[in-house]
């Protein structure tokens, strides 16, 4: 995508002011994205524009803070200022912002914190700040965002903590926390978010146990734990998780057993187990899921894992994909479906036509290439005569 540089940036808010004329107070959407040279978008621009729902300033790479009248955009439904490196504050007009349904922040590195006044954004849907890395922690009135659904704090490797007030979020769907490095613990109200269906905690290695409290999120369907090195075990209460889908486990290798309770996860479909190699047992209750739900089962690189039992063996045996990848894990393999003669013959057709297809597109390329190359030689040849 082509970059505004600083002369382009000044002459599109010259055609905006209309050669000293005020700007159109119909305005919808404004778009400055890659726009360098720019430090901060105009006080007497952004307060002429009342009816502005988009403000796009994401990759400005020079932006270093926002001008107070932006509160005056009280019509404004998106914000957008990904990869704004040097904006270090947001001013605390921010919460004036009534309607505002979604805020990108991510990749603000020098961001430290929002301001508390942004938790006056009761109308805000999203919020996405992955990748503050400079990120310290989070006002304690976040609870008051009552409409937010959606919070990634994703690669905020500088957060500590999150604020007792999250819990208070009863809208929140998906929280993700990948990378979180320092992150610890999450509060305990975080276990009362009764609306929340993905939770993601990949790499937070800080993290050493989840709280029997796990189980109160009783609509979460997706939970990822990939490479929470220090998590040892999960809890009992993993099974009243009734409408999980996916557990990912992947590169927990303190993890050494699996709770007997994870047979109660009757919608689970993906079990990842990769890499576990302090694993040294699966539940018994495993066999229940495969005949329930259960259509994927890695256990690749369970080096402590020993031989299955027979009885679960037996259980598994019918699943369409189960992965063992190394260790002494004993596991079978999939089975093989014969494929009917029309499977078959369809197969074959598709191949030719493949084929064909390909040898086609090869041929018009060449006469493409053989066409460029006379015009070329013609060309060349009339420069000598």
């Amino acid at each position: 995508m082509r970059r505004c540089e600083h002369d382009s940036v000044l002459r599109v808010l010259q055609s905006l002011h209309g050669g000293g004329q005020a700007v159109s107070p119909a305005l919808t959407a404004l778009n400055l994205r890659y726009c360098n040279g720019i430090a901060s978008p105009p006080e007497s621009i952004i307060g002429q524009l009342p009816a502005l729902k988009s403000l796009q300033l994401s990759w400005c790479r020079d932006l270093t803070d926002l001008p107070d009248s932006l509160g005056q955009l009280t019509a404004l439904t998106a914000l957008q200022m990904a990869a704004c490196a040097r904006v270090a504050r947001l001013p605390d007009s921010l919460g004036q912002l009534t309607s505002l349904l979604a805020l990108d922040l991510s990749d603000c590195a020098a961001l430290t914190a929002l301001p508390e006044l942004a938790c006056q954004l009761t109308a805000l849907v999203e919020l996405d700040m992955h990748g503050c890395v400079g990120l310290t922690h989070l006002p304690e009135a976040l609870g008051d965002l009552c409409a937010l659904t959606h919070l990634n704090l994703s690669d905020c490797g500088q957060l500590e903590r999150l604020p007792d007030s999250l819990g208070q979020l009863t809208a929140l769907r998906t929280l993700r926390l990948a990378g979180c490095t320092a992150l610890t613990a999450l509060p305990a109200s975080a276990w009362q978010l009764s609306s929340l269906t993905a939770l993601n905690l990949a790499g937070c290695q800080a993290l050493s146990a989840l709280p029997e409290l796990l189980g109160e999120l009783t609509a979460l369907r997706q939970l990822q734990l990939s490479g929470c090195a220090r998590v040892a075990r999960l809890p009992d209460s993993l099974g009243q998780l009734a409408s999980l889908t996916l557990l990912d486990a992947t590169g927990c290798c303190a993890l050494t057993r699996l709770p007997e309770s994870l047979g109660g996860l009757a919608a689970l479909t993906t079990l990842n187990l990769h890499h576990c190699a302090a694993l040294t047992g699966l539940p018994e209750s495993l066999g229940q899921l495969a005949s329930l739900s259960l259509r994927e089962l890695c256990l690749d690189r369970c080096a402590s894992l020993g031989p299955v039992p027979e009885a679960l063996r037996q259980q598994l045996r019918g699943l369409p994909l189960l992965r063992d990848g190394g260790g002494s894990c004993s596991a079978p393999a999939p089975p093989r479906v014969p494929l009917s003669a029309e499977a078959m013959e369809k197969l074959i057709r598709d191949h030719h036509r493949m084929h064909a297809e390909v040898a086609a597109t090869v041929r018009t390329s060449d006469a493409i290439i053989r066409e460029q190359r006379d015009s070329a030689a013609d060309r060349l040849a009339a420069l000598f005569h």
